[in-house]
C-alpha cells in the first residue's frame, strides 16, 4: 500500500483518508484468492508475447486461466489484457 502511504505522507490525503483507504484495500485483498505461479513456461511464453515483464504476464496468465477480470492501474497491462479477450479495470471501475 506504499502510494497510498505516499498520498499521505504528501499531504494528498489526510490522515483519516488514508486510514480508509488502506482498510479498504485490506478487505480487498482478504477476499481474493492466493495463487503461486512460480515459475512457469507458460507465463514465460506469455511474457515474451506481449513483452510483458514476467510478473505483469504472470497477472494476466492467471486472468486468462481463471477467466477472470484483471483488476490493475497498469495502462499497458489492462491494454494487452482486452487484447486477449480478457475483461481488465482499474480498482476505481470495480
Amino acid at each position: 500500500m506504499s502510494s497510498g502511504r505516499k498520498e499521505v505522507v504528501r499531504k494528498q490525503l489526510s490522515l483519516d483518508e488514508g486510514i480508509t483507504l488502506v482498510e479498504f484495500v485490506s478487505r480487498i485483498i482478504s477476499l481474493m484468492e492466493l495463487l503461486k505461479i512460480g515459475m512457469s513456461s507458460e507465463v514465460l511464453k506469455v511474457a515474451f508475447e506481449t513483452n510483458l515483464s514476467y510478473y505483469d504476464a504472470s497477472y494476466l496468465h492467471a486472468s486468462i486461466s481463471l477467466n477472470e477480470i484483471l483488476v490493475t492501474e497498469d495502462e499497458k497491462l489492462r491494454g494487452v489484457a482486452v487484447k486477449h479477450g480478457i475483461r481488465a479495470q482499474k480498482i476505481e471501475e470495480i
